[in-house]
């Protein structure tokens, strides 16, 4: 089983022994979620090994800088996941998080693509034991002197920055670089908060970087919520299908019909779903995915196509997906046509707002809001 590794005691109050209250929510959010998936491994003063940058370690003001030091030396050691103690579970880890598979035994993900470009987030990453970029990042920590290790931010030091440095050096043996949106969908320095489709597994509560180089700013909602209860910050990013039921009705729903053509290139498929979750209003709406797939299709591409609807539902939120086959060759109009009326009546209840034939218009979707834009909602027409 792998290990899920949790480090806050640079967090604890020496005088009182308590712990802040965001940490504490944080750290047991992990602790419900995943340990029927994860063995949880919270390193205390008992338990935490001798650095090798103990004297870097001890000399680092911020708690976060800290922890960064440690995380390093702990995947290098022992591999696995680690999450900083500041960071929330919303959506347990789905299976590709953890898959054995040596392709998927190291990932990070980017800080956000569009504030800070090219900057990889440190908050949730996994490593295998011995990795040479955690090698790389803990020989360039051992040639900083720690009398000066705080007159540069830590994110910069220890952090985002060095992951980033350390990930541009590397040509072979880099890990999966998944979107900002699954474990950042919310930027503090400009006030962005994620509204797509793709999924959410995790909030960082405290934001490392700002524009004002306070690594302890606090995240200040739009609504000025005062952020009590992180499990309220939470609930606005949760896989919602109880809320958008497509079969009830309860809430809008976009049914997307899609013809994938004979052997379509699996770049394509893989782009287009990529596409669907990036459409605007992942709260407001569902996104129905009904797949029509040419029966000439091979047997080996619709192997591999599985595996890319499989990707899309674990990595996506208020959608669903679902595949027809017909039992016919897709050649003509008249063919689509009749693929596309035998949807309609396996489907009656639904509005198929949208006939998209991806094999002829790839780029159909680039426009964020295209679907939303598809859309008649309900709390428009109030008034009327």
């Amino acid at each position: 089983m792998i290990s899920l590794h949790q480090f806050y005691l640079p967090f604890l109050n020496l005088q009182t022994n308590e712990l802040p209250e965001y940490i504490i929510q944080c750290t047991e959010s992990w602790n419900r979620g995943c340990s029927q998936l994860v063995e949880c491994k919270l390193w205390d003063d008992k338990s935490m090994i001798r650095l090798e940058c103990q004297e870097l370690y001890d000399a680092m003001l911020d708690p976060l800088g800290k922890v960064n030091i440690a995380k390093w030396e702990i995947l290098y050691k022992y591999g696995g996941v680690f999450v900083d103690p500041d960071v929330f579970m919303v959506t347990p880890l789905s299976e590709m998080f953890l898959s054995s598979d040596p392709a998927f035994s190291s990932f990070v993900s980017y800080k956000h693509e569009l504030s800070f470009p090219g900057l990889l987030n440190a908050n949730v990453v996994r490593f295998p034991a011995g990795h040479p970029m955690l090698k790389r990042m803990i020989e360039i920590m051992l040639m900083y002197d720690s009398s000066k290790i705080n007159d540069v931010e830590s994110w910069k030091s220890v952090g985002d920055g060095l992951l980033t440095r350390v990930y541009c050096e590397f040509q072979t043996g880099l890990p999966i670089l998944f979107p900002s949106n699954f474990f950042a969908p919310v930027e503090y320095t400009k006030g962005y908060m994620y509204n797509g489709h793709g999924q959410v597994f995790a909030l960082s509560i405290k934001d490392h970087v700002s524009v004002q180089g306070d690594s302890n700013m606090v995240l200040d909602a739009e609504e000025n919520l005062d952020w009590t209860s992180v499990s309220d910050v939470a609930d606005r990013f949760v896989h919602s299908k109880q809320l958008l039921n497509v079969e009830n009705g309860d809430h809008p729903w976009c049914s997307l019909v899609i013809l994938g053509g004979r052997d379509p290139e699996l770049r394509l498929v893989n782009r287009w779903l990529e596409l669907i979750t990036r459409q605007q209003g992942g709260l407001l709406f569902g996104i129905e995915v009904i797949w029509i797939d040419d029966p000439a299709t091979s047997l080996e591409k619709q192997k591999m196509m599985d595996v890319a609807f499989n990707k899309f539902i674990q990595s996506s939120r208020n959608t669903s997906l679902k595949l027809y086959r017909p039992s016919y060759l897709i050649r003509t109009a008249r063919e689509i046509e009749r693929a596309y009326l035998k949807v309609a009546e396996m489907f009656p209840q639904r509005d198929l707002l949208l006939q998209f034939i991806a094999s002829q218009h790839v780029d159909v979707l680039e426009d964020d809001m295209f679907i939303a834009n598809q859309m008649d909602f309900d709390d428009e027409n109030e008034d009327d």
